[in-house]
């Protein structure tokens, strides 16, 4: 009776622990401090970046990335392929911006289209990569 207890106990444990594993999961490693920042290793961890500024309260403020490999949008037809940009700006209702601190670490990001629009004569989207910067950005 004491060793079914005891696995169940166990078991209770990692099924605790798995949400906070795939917080992490999300990128190839780190954990978004200045010592051990989030590292972006591929099109998909800049996915999961993109998606996380997007969804954060204070769009990334005092959290902490770094390339680890150059990141290559082509897409399977060998084109370049659409990229939404990180946060959501425009010039006359303002919007989220990037507030965190970013290291390029020597690495590029390549092939990658954005669409920019204007939505009318007086307000404009912000576009690229970043739609648009704040805070203590870096």
């Amino acid at each position: 009776m004491k060793k079914i207890a005891s696995l169940l106990i166990t078991g209770a444990m990692l099924v605790s622990i798995l949400p906070v594993m795939n917080v992490s999961a999300a990128y190839s490693g780190g954990s978004g401090t200045q010592a051990d920042p989030y590292l972006i290793g591929s099109t998909s961890d800049w996915t999961e970046f993109r998606k996380y500024i997007d969804s954060d309260g204070d769009q990334g403020a005092g959290e902490y990335w770094k390339l680890t490999e150059d990141l290559d949008f082509t897409n399977s037809e060998g084109k370049k392929d659409w990229v939404t940009k990180i946060a959501s700006y425009d010039t006359e209702n303002g919007g989220t911006v990037f507030k965190g601190n970013l290291n390029g670490n020597g690495h590029v990001i390549k092939n990658y289209e954005i669409n920019a629009e204007q939505i009318d004569n007086n307000t404009h989207m912000a576009y690229g990569l970043f739609s648009a910067i704040g805070g203590d950005a870096v």
